[in-house]
């Protein structure tokens, strides 16, 4: 059985991995510097840590809700389409599998490009490992029926 088409949406409204990597890391950081600068005390590195994932939490769920980015991916056999929506406009593309030039996917991220033969650059965003790979596979067996 053969998959004719393929789609997702992005972003389905969780935490992305890159992001969460950033929180993580940048929390740690403020900790690790209060804990200094308070000498050894626990309770102010705590609270500074706790203020910054509240405010990070306020201003993600604030920008979020003002600009409202969806991307939807579509593929097919033959092209590859991609419609970008924000809460004000709606910008749609169209690309045939021919004018692929080449691809890079970042599975630890969760994400890529495509770049065409006139030299623009396609980004791609996943939600999760299963739809990397299901696009992974869509694209060795279609685009090579089209290149070839």
């Amino acid at each position: 059985m053969s998959v004719q088409n393929f789609h997702w949406q992005f972003p389905l409204r969780r935490l992305l991995r890159f992001e969460a990597l950033f929180i993580g890391v940048f929390t740690l950081l403020i900790f690790l510097f209060s804990y200094i600068q308070f000498e050894k005390q626990i309770v102010p590195p705590i609270l500074f840590s706790i203020t910054f994932l509240l405010i990070y939490a306020l201003v993600s769920t604030t920008a979020k809700a003002v600009r409202q980015t969806e991307v939807y991916y579509h593929l097919t056999p033959t092209h590859f389409e991609l419609t970008h929506k924000n809460r004000w406009k709606t910008k749609k593309e169209k690309v045939h599998w021919k004018d692929v030039s080449r691809h890079k996917l970042d599975h630890t991220l969760l994400g890529g490009y495509l770049l065409t033969k006139k030299g623009k650059k396609h980004l791609l965003f996943f939600n999760s490992k299963s739809e990397i790979a299901q696009f992974e596979a869509f694209l060795k067996k279609h685009h090579q029926k089209v290149s070839a």
